[in-house]
């Protein structure tokens, strides 16, 4: 396709203008940049080609930047005094209406803004708008007459302030509930890294075997006299989670202190004996994969627990206490219980 290689002063100045074009635009500009022989070029791959103008041909249907930037229908705007904003209801937050304002002014161009209320409007009608009702009744003003005055913009304004100041309360307030959350969440979450990596997975396993093995000892072997021990329940505890089935008989011929360190010893053997038909690698991916599990399923337990706490944690300011450290002692506790379910 014949064409004329433009100067590049002219094709610069074009291509920085239209680079802020949308993308429609971009296209079509696109369609008309052929390189010499060639197919044509994306428009973001013409631009950088500084040293290779002469290959670059324009083709005789190139659009002007006047078919996209209409500068008469700007003058005219100009003219008529530029963007004009009516609104017909103040926002409670004073950034939303200054907003508003700012797209009749942008960039310094001409523009105004007006606002129209109403004493029905939520703002006035919480904020004022009986007040201003019987001065309205004082002065014999008839209703569906317009008030400007700026003891009724201060008003408006001082309204603003007002739930501004209350929306931030709240937001601040349930911030606080969720740091709890978070906490929690962080603790959660640094156990799951450190599954994922896999590191120090084996000596984790048998130290949380062994922490659990003291919790069932101290739990159905507590008190001095062995005859009030709960052998059942030790040799239920220790068939289901070890798979040690050691008879209520022998276990009554042993102390305390004999049970720690022969349950001990056969645990880690038992795990080592796993560990050695399965392999190293295989054991350490469904440790892996086992952990994973308990972790996520209790955690989303967890988290239902807290959303249900979260609901009627405000009825305890009935009774004169504060909701946030009510919260705070209730979910450590539910905390602790889902880190006991974890361990088990």
């Amino acid at each position: 396709m014949e064409g004329f290689a433009p100067d590049f002063p002219a094709l610069a100045a074009y291509l920085t203008v239209a680079k802020a074009l949308p993308r429609a635009i971009k296209e079509k500009i696109a369609r008309n940049f052929y390189p010499q022989g060639e197919e044509p070029v994306d428009f973001l791959e013409v631009h950088p080609l500084k040293a290779d103008l002469d290959r670059i041909a324009l083709a005789p249907e190139f659009p002007r930047i006047e078919e996209f930037l209409d500068t008469n229908e700007r003058e005219r705007v100009v003219a008529l005094g530029g963007l004009h904003i009516l609104a017909t209801e103040r926002h409670e937050a004073r950034r939303i209406d200054n907003q508003l304002r700012g797209r009749a002014g942008r960039q310094g161009d001409p523009g105004s803004s007006r606002f129209y209320l109403s004493l029905e409007d939520d703002l006035m009608r919480i904020f004022g708008s009986d007040r201003i009702s019987g001065l309205m009744l004082k002065l014999g003003m008839e209703e569906g007459v317009p008030i400007e005055h700026g003891m009724v913009t201060k008003s408006i304004e001082r309204a603003q302030k007002q739930v501004e100041a209350q929306n931030f309360a709240v937001r601040k307030h349930l911030l606080e509930y969720d740091d709890v959350m978070n906490k929690q969440r962080t603790a959660v979450y640094d156990m799951r890294r450190m599954i994922l990596e896999g590191k120090n997975t084996r000596e984790y396993i048998l130290n949380l075997a062994k922490e659990v093995l003291d919790w069932y000892l101290e739990s159905y072997t507590s008190g001095e006299d062995p005859d009030k021990w709960n052998y059942e329940g030790l040799y239920l505890a220790l068939k289901e989670t070890y798979g040690l089935e050691v008879p209520v008989e022998e276990l009554k011929k042993i102390g305390r202190a004999e049970m720690e360190e022969t349950f001990s010893a056969r645990i880690q053997a038992r795990y080592e004996e796993k560990e050695r038909q399965v392999g190293p690698e295989l054991m350490l991916f469904h440790e892996r994969m086992i952990m994973l599990q308990i972790v996520d399923t209790q955690w989303k337990d967890h988290l239902y627990a807290l959303d249900h706490l979260k609901e009627g944690i405000g009825l305890r300011g009935y009774g004169q206490r504060d909701p946030l450290v009510e919260y705070k002692k209730e979910s450590f506790a539910m905390f602790q219980a889902l880190m006991d379910r974890i361990d088990e």
